[in-house]
């Protein structure tokens, strides 16, 4: 008796084999090409879940003669989004409203601004970020930025000036040493992780990026005498502006230069600028004739 002929299922089989393995060699030859030689895709890829963003330099300190602090920088926090990244734009934009006490609707136009880095909302409050943070909303974060901070207010405003949001000196000793003060600025990777939360990566030396410090001829108890004394002027002769500048006979130097009305350098974005002009020091070359350190 004769067996089945199985040469037929036979070559079925091989073809099928000779097929799998083309398609296989075909995956494995593109593979191949992607990787060696086409970095189009692996670039694509980086970019949906990488990007950057540009933190602003820390400023150095203004300090009197004797070394006390008049400007400082400190970390604020800061709220950004990476708009490509939000699963529901309209509810997380709801979401940050509540907590940073804002307009949805103003809210919601920052998020609509392209797919890369945007900032949501600067320097809020450590109360603000801590809930920002709870409510772990996917394409949103947290970054530290530098904030210029006055210890003494609106103490010597007018010669030391103040520095804008953007770390940038825009009046008086912030301004004319700006360049020395503003340190370099440096750029933060941003990654997405496996649950598609945005985190910042990498690690840089904050201290080399820190501008220098400028040390000022006032002398900081010469000034508290000069703003009261004016103060006190100025309410027994109502007058609606003044100015005291006292000086050190034998050298010259400005030992305070005090100016009324005055303003407070912290709150400068709900002061109008002009307001914030000095008359006594307005000219390129200031009479305090600062020093600088690194």
């Amino acid at each position: 008796m004769r067996g089945p002929d199985l040469r037929r299922p036979t070559l079925r089989l091989n073809v099928l084999r000779a097929v799998l393995c083309v398609g296989l060699l075909a995956v494995a030859a593109r593979a191949a090409h992607l990787t060696l030689l086409d970095h189009r895709g692996a670039e694509h890829g980086e970019r949906q879940v990488e990007t950057t963003i540009l933190l602003p330099p820390e400023r150095g300190e203004i300090l009197d003669r004797r070394g006390q602090q008049l400007a400082v920088t400190v970390k604020a926090p800061s709220i950004f989004a990476v708009p490509g990244g939000l699963q529901d734009p309209p509810a997380t934009a709801k979401a940050l409203a509540g907590v940073l006490g804002a307009d949805p609707a103003r809210v919601a136009e920052r998020l609509s601004r392209g797919r890369s880095f945007t900032y949501v909302a600067r320097w809020v409050t450590p109360e603000q970020a801590e809930k920002v943070q709870a409510l772990a909303l996917e394409g949103v974060g947290i970054v530290e930025e530098p904030r210029r901070v006055y210890p003494y207010s609106g103490f010597a405003a007018h010669l030391v000036g103040f520095a804008n949001i953007d770390g940038t000196g825009v009046r008086g000793m912030e301004e004319q040493e700006d360049a020395f003060l503003r340190g370099k600025a440096r750029t933060l990777p941003v990654e997405r992780d496996a649950r598609g939360r945005r985190l910042l990566s990498g690690a840089v030396d904050p201290y080399a990026t820190v501008g220098g410090n400028v040390h000022l001829t006032l002398d900081a108890g010469f000034q508290a005498d000069a703003e009261s004394a004016l103060d006190e002027a100025m309410a027994a002769t109502g007058s609606a502006s003044g100015m005291v500048v006292s000086l050190d006979p034998r050298t010259g130097d400005v030992l305070s230069l005090a100016e009324r009305p005055a303003f407070d350098p912290n709150r400068f974005r709900d002061t109008p600028y002009k307001a914030t002009r000095a008359r006594l020091f307005s000219t390129p070359t200031s009479p305090a004739r600062p020093s600088r350190s690194s």
